[in-house]
């Protein structure tokens, strides 16, 4: 897929881009389109993200900016002129904690509010901002675009509240917003501390794998590639205006079975340890994400099966899993 007209003058702008999704992104985009890339990220340390190879390009422009500084944003969106903004930028903390809840706050809702003010009276073609299935809580699954919202965390409080503010700016200002509501994503660049690279690396020190949750727990994992493949689909699509669409796999596969999947993947004997003492309240064990709208308003769905995008993952861990 390619954008419509000459992609070389189009300008993206991504949010949080040294994380792991902005990353994919960015590798797609560099791969597919001649755009710009505007990289907003607020880590000191990312800076060594743009000398790693396929970032080290002259069509990437990064700017170090604090989500909370608007003075600086302001001035870099003005300077931009951004066509298509991702607006990947977040604190993802799934504690149900004071502390998690007021730094959610802070980035989730406070940092959301300041890009969509500083992008107001500009001609910005495409908002994307991007959600996450935790705001269904413990509703019914597979988790459909039209049921009602359950928030039961201070993450999925504050993401709720950010979708809030572009539908309102998007009423009020004329941006014309998409809300993509994200699965379990997963793919090389992750997190150590997310599950799966957790137990990759685990696995290649063969240790146990340590699973915070019952047995039981099962979630709808989507590859990263996917997931950029979805973003990248909404930037010229005119169906996609002022919606709301899941990007999931419409499946359901147990944590645990994921961890032994990566160990005999990896060749190693680690086992996996369940420690139910630290599952977290109100916690659903099972979710599961309907992405029929995705496929009929992007011509979208997951290409990427489960057990091939492991191997992809572990594949990645083990060449730059010290990154």
């Amino acid at each position: 897929m390619k954008l419509s007209g000459q992609s070389g003058n189009r300008r993206v702008l991504i949010t949080g881009a040294t994380g792991f999704i902005g990353a994919n992104l960015i590798e797609k985009l560099l791969a597919d389109t001649n755009c710009r890339i505007y990289a907003f990220n607020n880590n000191p340390a990312s800076s060594k993200f743009f000398t790693l190879r396929p970032f080290r390009n002259n069509r990437i422009r990064p700017y170090q900016i604090d989500l909370l500084d608007f003075k600086s944003i302001k001035s870099a969106i003005h300077r931009i002129r951004p066509h298509y903004v991702v607006h990947l930028g977040a604190v993802v903390n799934l504690e149900r904690s004071y502390e998690v809840a007021s730094s959610c706050i802070d980035t989730n809702i406070k940092g959301t509010l300041n890009i969509l003010e500083a992008l107001k009276g500009l001609s910005v073609r495409r908002f994307i901002y991007c959600s996450t299935v935790e705001v269904y809580g413990n509703g019914q699954v597979p988790f459909v675009e039209t049921q009602g919202i359950d928030v039961v965390s201070p993450y999925s409080i504050t993401k709720l509240a950010g979708e809030m503010f572009a539908q309102l700016y998007s009423k009020l200002h004329g941006i014309p917003v998409v809300i993509l509501r994200l699965s379990n994503v997963y793919g090389p660049y992750q997190k150590k501390e997310r599950f799966i690279p957790m137990a990759i690396l685990s696995s290649l020190k063969g240790e146990d794998i340590q699973l915070n949750s019952s047995k039981r727990k099962s979630r709808d994992f989507c590859f990263v590639g996917d997931v950029a493949d979805a973003i990248f689909r909404v930037f010229d699509n005119k169906k996609t205006k002022d919606e709301i669409i899941n990007i999931g796999n419409n499946k359901s596969t147990r944590l645990f079975d994921v961890g032994q999947l990566i160990a005999k993947k990896v060749g190693s004997k680690s086992k996996v340890i369940c420690r139910e003492n630290k599952t977290r309240p109100l916690e659903k064990e099972r979710w599961c994400c309907d992405f029929r709208k995705a496929k009929k308003i992007l011509g979208w769905q997951p290409k990427t099966s489960l057990s091939e995008g492991i191997t992809r993952t572990i594949e990645w861990y083990r060449n730059y899993g010290r990154l």
